[in-house]
C-alpha cells in the first residue's frame, strides 16, 4: 500500500476499528510487523432494521458493540523477520487483548508472500483454510 492508500483506509475505518485488534512490532525503531483486524461490520448492517438508512444509522452504534467476529484486513512482516516468529507473537498479542469481546477471526485475502508467516502462525493457533483465490494477469 502507498501512504495515500493507507491514510485513506485509516480515515474510513476509524469509526469502527478496535485499537486492541491492531498490533505492531518494532525493532530498533523500525516497523517489522503488523496485524490489523476490523470488526465484521456486515454483521451489524445485516441486523439493522428499518426501511430508511437514517433509522439504521441510529441502530448501528448499539449493534457495533455486539459484534463478535473480526476480519483480518492487513498483515505484514519485514522479509528479514519472517522466520523469527514475529507473526505468531503479534497474533497471540492481538488475541490476548481482544479475546474477551471477539470469538472468531477470519484471515482472508492473505497474499502468497505472507504464507510463510501464516504457516508459522498455524503451529500455535488452529487455522482452517476454506477458500483459496488465484489472481491471474494476461496482457490484452
Amino acid at each position: 500500500m502507498t501512504d495515500a492508500e493507507l491514510n485513506y483506509m485509516v480515515k474510513q475505518l476509524r469509526r469502527v476499528i478496535d485499537p486492541r485488534a491492531v498490533v505492531s512490532a518494532y525493532y530498533k525503531d523500525e516497523l517489522v510487523g503488523y496485524v490489523v483486524t476490523a470488526p465484521d461490520v456486515n454483521w451489524a448492517i445485516k441486523r439493522a432494521r428499518g426501511p430508511f438508512d437514517w433509522m439504521r444509522m441510529v441502530q448501528l452504534p448499539l449493534l457495533l458493540k455486539k459484534i463478535r467476529q473480526c476480519r483480518l484486513i492487513a498483515i505484514g512482516v519485514h522479509p528479514d523477520f519472517r522466520r523469527k516468529g514475529i507473526m505468531s507473537v503479534l497474533t497471540r498479542r492481538m488475541f490476548d487483548l481482544a479475546a474477551k469481546d471477539y470469538r472468531h477471526w477470519e484471515f482472508g485475502w492473505i497474499a502468497e508472500d505472507n504464507l510463510a508467516s501464516i504457516g508459522a502462525l498455524a503451529s500455535s493457533v488452529a487455522l482452517d483454510r476454506y477458500r483459496t483465490y488465484h489472481v491471474y494477469q494476461k496482457a490484452l
